[in-house]
Order: structure tokens, then sequence, then C-alpha cells
């Protein structure tokens, strides 16, 4: 599985530096079409919405009982983002748990602020990439009509896993159940907050590309949220690299020229991935011992 993610990466690579040499003249359109404000903008409302979720993340584990400034979870979201990029897909999820365990979270309050925290994300997710849904119509029935019968088949045996996860860990997931209950007005803001930072990042396109492109931003939003999800849920792709570009660029194809979505896709991802460097190597430079994240408070 290991080689399986390093080749994606190293062809997902490939195929852009092909894309782009061999369509440079385009390139050099697009860039002349920009202007200053426009790149700046949109890596600002990227890291506008990189903050939002890391007042998510302070959220999150005040709702199971843990408490940690803004700077700390800060520190806690961006740091721990860097590790998305390296092969194998969980380094991100290894890396917040290892910061949340030594300064005293114990494993069980871990689980359930990433079952709430990565649930609301996908959930929100969903919902407003709900806008974006109908430009896929078309892909998505030939799609069934090929392979039917093996898609029920999939849908049947995940339903059937999440069943059995669910009885065996009954009690589990009826103490988080019950946390979360207990927490629903702080679930509702961090739902809230979920939908700002969607806005905020699909917003970061419109920017960007502001003038050259008639995109409409209610559904650059919904088309980035949906891209973002399918991105995030293919554990094969680090940090969804291809996968939530081939998504987000045939998204864009109903409003632009197929290369030209290709292209928007491309420099929108390495504003991104500029950002999250930027904001990994803040926190981490203005913390102090990499992250003093105060002890978790006692249930």
């Amino acid at each position: 599985m290991k080689v399986l993610r390093v080749a994606w990466v190293l062809l997902a690579v490939g195929f852009v530096v092909h894309f782009v040499g061999t369509r440079w003249a385009t390139v050099l359109e697009l860039a002349q079409a920009l202007k200053l404000w426009q790149p700046i903008a949109a890596l600002l409302l990227i890291v506008a919405g990189k903050t939002v979720y890391a007042e998510i993340v302070r959220l999150t584990l005040t709702a199971v009982g843990a408490s940690i400034g803004f700077r700390d979870a800060l520190y806690a979201y961006n740091v721990s983002q860097l590790g998305k990029y390296i092969p194998g897909s969980i380094w991100q999820f290894v890396g917040r748990y290892e910061i949340y365990r030594r300064h005293g979270v114990d494993s069980a309050r871990i689980v359930q602020v990433m079952i709430l925290e990565n649930g609301l994300m996908l959930g929100t997710a969903f919902l407003v990439g709900l806008g974006a849904v109908p430009s896929f119509a078309d892909l998505a029935l030939e799609f069934l009509t090929r392979n039917g019968v093996v898609i029920v088949g999939a849908i049947s045996i995940l339903a059937a896993a999440g069943v059995a996860v669910v009885l065996k860990w009954r009690r589990r997931v009826g103490q988080l159940l019950e946390t979360f209950w207990k927490n629903r007005a702080l679930v509702w803001k961090v739902a809230a907050l979920f939908v700002l930072m969607w806005c905020l990042l699909g917003l970061s396109v419109v920017a960007l590309f502001a003038g050259y492109a008639d995109i409409s931003p209610a559904f650059t939003i919904s088309l980035f949220s949906l891209s973002y999800m399918v991105g995030f849920v293919a554990i094969f792709a680090p940090a969804g690299i291809g996968v939530r570009d081939v998504m987000f660029t045939i998204g864009l194809t109903g409003l632009v020229e197929p290369q030209v979505a290709l292209l928007i896709t491309i420099g929108h991802r390495l504003i991104y991935i500029v950002a999250d460097l930027a904001c990994g190597f803040y926190a981490w430079a203005t913390s102090s011992q990499g992250s003093a994240l105060p002890r978790a408070q006692a249930d």
C-alpha cells in the first residue's frame, strides 16, 4: 500500500509537470491575467480558513473536557497537518494524537475528539457540497449504469461493517453520543465554523481567478467542499493529491475550457501547499518547545 501511495504521488506530479510544460502558452496567458492582489488574497483566505479550523480544534477538545488555548490549538492543527504530505495518509492523525497525549489528554478522549472533528468536517463538506452535485450528474449516471451491481455490493458491505462496529463497540458509541448530546450547543457551533471555513476556502479560488473565469462563488464553495471530502476519504492519496484535483477540475469544466479548469486547480493547489507550509512553520516557530499545551482538565 505504501508503494502504491508513493507511486500515486509521483504519477500526479509527473502529470502536472507534463501538462504545464506542454501548455506553457496558456499558463503564461493565465499568469499575465492575474493581478498581484489575487494570489495574495487567495493565500490570506486559505490562512483564514485554517485559523478557523484551529478554533474548531480548541472547541472539540472542550467538548470532551480538555482545555487548551487558541495558540496551542493553532500549533496542534497546523503542525500536524504537515504530516498529510507524507505517504501513508495517517501521519497528521498520529501527530495530533502525540501532541494531545504528551500534554495530558487520554486516549479515549482523543478518539472522541477525532470522531467529532472529522465527522463534522465530512458532514458539513457533504451538505455544502450538494450545490455542486448536479455538475457530476451525467458522469455519475453513466458510472452507475455500468457498475450498478458492484456499487450496491460495496454499499451493502460497508453498511454491514458499520453495523458490526456499532454492535461490537456499542458501549463506547453510546458514551460518545451521550457526550455529544450534552455538548450539542458546542457541536452546532463547530458545525457553523466548518461552514465558515468552507466558504473561506472556496472564495480563495474565486479570488485567485476573478476576472479571468466567470466562476460563481456559491458554486465554487460547494465544489471545493465536495472535492475536499472525496480527497479526504481517498486514503491512497496523501493530502488528497490527484483525487481532489480531478474532482475540482471536472466540476469546473462546465464553466471554462478543460485545460483552463485544470490549470486553475493546479494554481490553487500550489497556493494551498504554500499556506500549509507557512502556517505550519509559523505555528512551530512561535510555540515554546513545540507546543506548550496545558494539561487536560480532569473529567
